[in-house]
């Protein structure tokens, strides 16, 4: 943020480009992953990179972005390594021959996302790739994202005069600019694979180091016990969901954003209730008690059907349905095993005619052999009389 001694960058007069930006979430999601490895490796140096796209007027759309090469002087100026970004801008336009140069993007601390005169004068030295260059500022703290809104500003740069200055000499100004998020069908199965992939990501804690799972010395044994406790308990809940696939993967989203649907109408409705039981003292807000009542006349209805006779009715006849699917799988099945047991039951019967007869042909032969006519078996021999 720009002190009371420094002047503000940021122009007091609105745009009048008529610029309209289109950011798509692969760009946002490249700039992420470079701040993500930026701090994960512990580097000291800027976050600096740049903005590709297509431009068609006064429409432009931030399709791409990847990281260069930039240093910091002794007095901490950011320079472009110039080397390494044309060989790379020429290897881009060679893979993608319609896109162009459009803009950068750094990270910054300020919370209203103010430029610094680092930006303007890293922004100086690239207006010479582009003479319409669009800034991109992102804020990667926490608290910078709130309500909802991305933790970004977008601005363009110009030329006035400034009033500062006695000669009112021309400075380089940033006027803020608004913009919408364009996803193509390409990115949204891009994007939604990397939600599922999210949705089964670990929070690894970082150690003092800035590895994850590394140990400090100053880590004692006690916080060790804990830290094997809560591994123990991990395993155990996992043990308990059981193995999830990726062909689960879409039944458990759309169930978990469905109990969170209800969680969430469950808490408002006690929330309403809790007012409702006990309101604040003094006139009663007559404002907040139509909202209430509109609520409940007019959308909680919709959770209860309209004709609740022919409501249950369709609810017995889809019921009878399911149950009468689960009937004719069990009968298959039976069906399945019956035939089973009539094919083992064949086999025996095919055995039995052309070996078990074939080689005892009835007691006759046996009291022979065994000299007590025909009452007399030899041990360990069976007969089929049974059969």
């Amino acid at each position: 943020m720009a002190s009371s001694s420094t002047p503000s960058l940021i122009s007091s007069h609105p745009s009048t480009s008529g610029l309209q930006i289109a950011l798509h979430p692969l760009a946002l999601l490249t700039i992420s992953d470079y701040i993500t490895r930026h701090t994960l490796r512990c580097n000291n140096g800027p976050i600096v990179g740049v903005l590709l796209g297509s431009q068609n007027g006064r429409q432009i759309a931030v399709e791409h972005a990847y990281e260069v090469v930039a240093l910091e002087d002794a007095d901490q100026a950011v320079m472009i390594e110039k080397e390494w970004f044309d060989a790379k801008f020429k290897l881009f336009k060679e893979t993608h021959p319609t896109q162009d140069l459009i803009g950068w993007f750094t990270t910054t601390r300020s919370p209203t996302f103010e430029p610094s005169p680092s930006n303007a004068a890293l922004h100086q030295q690239l207006l010479s790739y582009n003479e319409s260059l669009i800034m991109l500022l992102l804020n990667p703290t926490p608290s910078a994202s709130i309500g909802g809104t991305l933790p970004l500003g977008i601005y363009e740069s110009i030329y006035e005069a400034d009033e500062s200055d006695a000669n009112h000499a021309l400075r380089l100004s940033f006027v803020p600019l608004k913009y919408t998020i364009e996803t193509g069908e390409a990115e949204m199965i891009a994007m939604d694979a990397v939600a599922k992939a999210s949705g089964n990501a670990v929070d690894v804690p970082l150690s003092a180091s800035g590895r994850s799972g590394g140990e400090t010395s100053s880590t004692t044994d006690k916080d060790k016990g804990k830290e094997k406790e809560i591994v123990k308990e991990e395993k155990k809940d996992e043990g308990l969901r059981g193995p999830v696939g990726p062909q689960n993967d879409e039944l458990l989203s759309n169930l978990a954003a469905r109990r969170n649907a209800v969680t969430m109408l469950t808490s408002r409705i006690r929330l309403l209730l809790k007012y409702l039981q006990s309101p604040p003292p003094g006139l009663p807000n007559h404002h907040i008690l139509r909202e209430i009542k509109s609520l409940t006349h007019s959308r909680l209805p919709l959770l209860t059907p309209a004709d609740l006779k022919a409501f249950e009715t369709e609810k017995m006849a889809e019921e009878a349905d399911v149950n009468l699917v689960v009937l004719l799988g069990a009968l298959t099945k039976s069906i399945e095993e019956v035939g089973n047991v009539s094919k083992k039951f064949q086999g025996i019967e095919h055995a039995k005619k052309h070996k078990g007869f074939s080689r005892y042909q009835g007691d006759e032969g046996l009291g022979e052999m065994s000299g007590r006519g025909g009452g007399g078996r030899r041990p360990g021999w069976t007969t089929f009389s049974g059969y």
